[in-house]
């Protein structure tokens, strides 16, 4: 009789054990699929939304811009310029309160700009407001001489021949400007008139403002973000990293492609870095930049560790409390 009860039991404790270990382990798989794709919208969400703050400051200057803009060609009549310098005094009259308003009402400008080409115009033709960190007024200065420049000096003056050669708007990677002594990110675009080049309209913004924005980012505990152009050479970063910790750029690029077309999405890139593998998310920025914000895995699964902990002593213990009733019962 004991023999069969003793039988009775273990079978009973196998039955109990083999199926709290399977509703454990489904438990834990779909745990961990939820917690994989909680972690990635999260990511994702975050990158998005810190994102559209910074294509805000952006989204303001290209306004501005091409309220400059427009206003000068309005207002633009060539031949009446070159021949006129009375015609030329009038223009940058009319300019003046334009270009000053623009420059007041934009987050973090500090030079805005109307230069004409010296092709069609006399070289210091073209009206310049700038000011300095600590200064809050705009002054305006002297417009740079760009008659004669030899190919080393052009390339110094990026701010009048990327948008010349582009033929559209473009923003420039950060750079010193000598006249103000500051590093800014500016965006400029070309001006036409009968679809012949006439100069350019651009305005500059502190590039620190930008940087403090995504040194203020955060994913979970020690994430952070940092800044990248289209060529995935690095902009900014919060450690004063140097190059893309990433060694699969095909399937990176694959990634940062997608990413920068979609709106919204799940999808997270994962990567090796000194023995610890991180996530990263990805935007695309309006000035053609993007934005990753990344976290180590180790440090976004914490919490999915956690519960699987729980998990596991809860199986455990009643596996336990479960053999101690089934050995009382059977001493009974």
């Amino acid at each position: 009789m004991k023999s069969i009860q003793t039988k009775i039991i273990v079978f009973i404790m196998i039955i109990i054990m083999l199926c709290s270990g399977v509703v454990g382990g489904i438990a834990m798989v779909h745990l961990t699929k939820i917690s994989d794709q909680s972690s990635a919208q999260i990511m994702n969400l975050s990158c998005r939304e810190e994102g559209k703050k910074l294509d805000q400051i952006f989204y303001s200057v290209e306004q501005s811009v091409k309220i400059i803009s427009s206003n000068t060609i309005r207002d633009l009549d060539m031949d009446q310029i070159l021949q006129s310098e009375t015609m030329r005094n009038v223009l940058i009259e009319n300019l003046r309160p334009i270009v000053l308003a623009a420059a007041n009402s934009t987050r973090g400008a500090v030079a805005a700009y109307v230069h004409f080409s010296p092709e069609v115009a006399p070289t210091d033709f073209g009206i310049f407001y700038s000011k300095t960190v600590g200064n809050r007024q705009f002054h305006e200065r002297q417009i740079t001489d760009l008659s004669g420049l030899t190919e080393e000096q052009k390339a110094e003056v990026d701010w009048y021949y990327k948008p010349a050669e582009a033929g559209t708007g473009v923003w420039l990677e950060p750079y010193n400007n000598g006249k103000i002594k500051e590093e800014v990110i500016s965006y400029v675009v070309p001006l036409y008139q009968d679809n012949v080049f006439v100069g350019v309209a651009g305005m500059d913004i502190l590039f620190s403002d930008i940087e403090n924005a995504i040194a203020k980012i955060n994913a979970y505990e020690t994430g952070y973000a940092y800044l990248i152009n289209e060529d995935n050479e690095m902009i900014y970063h919060p450690y004063e990293e140097t190059e893309l910790p990433i060694t699969d750029m095909k399937e990176w690029n694959d990634f940062h492609l997608k990413a920068k077309k979609t709106v919204s999405g799940s999808d997270i890139f994962e990567y090796w870095e000194d023995g610890d593998e991180y996530k990263v998310a990805c935007y695309g920025l309006e000035n053609d930049m993007s934005m990753l914000l990344t976290a180590p895995t180790k440090v976004i699964d914490a919490e999915n560790n956690r519960l699987a902990r729980d998990l596991f002593v809860s199986v455990f213990v009643i596996i336990i409390v479960s053999s101690v009733v089934s050995v009382f019962i059977s001493q009974g």
